[in-house]
């Protein structure tokens, strides 16, 4: 672990333990007397991500990363006697969320798997400081985080009253993105349809026999929600049961054909992942784990093929998260009207149009342009695609320009402004950054077997 210099007990870009308690000065927030010990209530903490995550699976919960340094942060051992232990916070917590300690001690043992699952937690989660709280769902990924400020006893608060901190716990809890289904396709036909469509690779989820066992594993790895995350926005998905025997329609013909074409054999249970540009499988995964899903999402992402994109305008959403995703940009997507509403014109000739956003855009951004012709007709799914997308964001009119993160997440949205480019992006560059700021970002080096 870094040792940098130390700003309150933790270091500016990597946890610091001290070597010695003796390093850290003793105040009197540090010392708790063994009486004060016996009365105080204590949580249900786990220590172990994998424990973590079968329970919150279990219970439909997250999970409430707690990252401190329990005999040297000061702040940690404050957070400790105000609020972690109060009745309040735990009687909360036992009906909310499912509790983990991830703790860096100076002189407290630990096991050495217990270390390297701690510094792995820390990594993925870019933790740079205690006390650090990371809300996660149970596949792990990351909904929200909040430090001491937010977690502290306010001076306005009784003792053992840590209300402030409890309701934005309750907020965090009732406000946690819904579970997402994965976009089902039921045909071969359909499957490959979509996928040359949006230039986007084929999953197909291919199963054979009636297997209770197979049956369970198919379901749970629809339910798995990287597996979802993932699908949504990098491939088109179809689900098909081999055909029996006995089955001499017209859709199992042509599904014997594609497999025997394509040297597919008959499994139990398989991924397929089937290439548009070049007509071929590229991959399978026979019998995917859906409780270890990271193996499987590596060999999904190896598949994808890169893609080339200019910085054009594109119109095809799924297209423009799949960029989004491989690239790691914002898509800006631009709501308008282009043959109808002057402010639309303006927008796109004074800012869009103009070599400084282009340039711009080339290095940072996806552009995909929603718009709402008067005067032509679009094509029927183009037309259903822009509605839906213009219900899910709420827009009231033309020009609206929104912006989505890598992850699918908006973070902002903008309207026609004066000023040209240069204002333009000075202002969409500070929302970038509030947002970058906000996020954890996942290391894509972490090893999953690092937390088990």
């Amino acid at each position: 672990m870094s040792k940098l210099v130390p700003i309150f007990g933790f270091a500016v870009m990597g946890l610091v333990v001290p070597a010695r308690a003796a390093d850290v000065p003793m105040t009197s927030s540090r010392v708790t007397s063994a009486a004060q010990k016996d009365k105080q209530r204590q949580a249900n903490w786990l220590t172990n991500f994998q424990q973590a995550s079968v329970q919150a699976r279990k219970d439909d919960r997250l999970i409430l990363a707690y990252f401190r340094g329990s005999d040297w942060c000061d702040f940690c051992k404050k957070l400790d006697r105000e609020v972690l232990n109060t009745d309040l916070f735990i009687d909360w917590a036992e009906k909310n969320v499912v509790l983990m300690d991830v703790d860096f001690p100076s002189e407290k043992r630990q096991s050495p798997a217990q270390k390297k699952h701690n510094e792995a937690m820390k990594d993925r989660y870019n933790v740079v400081k205690t006390p650090t709280f990371v809300f996660l769902d149970a596949d792990g990924e990351p909904i929200t985080r909040c430090g001491f400020d937010t977690a502290k006893l306010r001076d306005n608060e009784a003792k053992g009253q840590p209300k402030a901190f409890v309701e934005y716990l309750e907020n965090v809890v009732k406000t946690r993105p819904q579970k997402r289904q994965i976009e089902v396709l039921t045909t071969l036909d359909q499957g490959l349809a979509a996928a040359k469509q949006h230039g986007l690779p084929l999953l197909a989820l291919l199963t054979q026999g009636d297997s209770e066992q197979t049956s369970q594993i198919a379901q749970e790895l629809l339910a798995n929600q990287k597996l979802v995350r993932f699908v949504n926005t990098h491939m088109a998905f179809v689900k098909l049961a081999w055909p029996k025997e006995d089955d001499n329609s017209l859709e199992s013909l042509e599904f014997q054909a594609w497999t025997h074409r394509q040297k597919v054999p008959a499994l139990p249970l398989q991924l397929v992942v089937w290439d548009p540009h070049q007509r071929k499988v590229t991959a399978r995964i026979p019998n995917p784990d859906p409780i270890k899903i990271e193996p499987t999402l590596l060999r999904l992402r190896d598949s994808l093929p890169k893609i080339d994109y200019t910085g054009k305008w594109i119109e095809d959403y799924r297209l423009a998260q799949a960029i989004a995703a491989q690239l790691n940009r914002d898509i800006l997507m631009a709501f308008t009207s282009l043959d109808s509403s002057e402010w639309s014109q303006r927008l796109d000739k004074e800012i869009f149009q103009q070599e400084q956003f282009k340039d711009y855009a080339r290095k940072n951004l996806v552009l995909l342009r929603i718009d709402f012709p008067k005067s032509s007709k679009q094509p029927e799914k183009l037309a259903e695609q822009n509605r839906l997308l213009a219900e899910a964001h709420g827009i009231r009119g033309y020009p609206t320009v929104v912006f989505i993160n890598p992850r699918g997440q908006k973070f902002g949205e903008a309207k026609y402004m004066k000023g040209g480019p240069e204002v333009f992006i000075q202002a969409l560059d500070q929302l970038r950054r509030a947002d970058y700021d906000r996020r954890t970002i996942l290391s894509d080096q972490f090893k999953p077997e690092d937390v088990q």
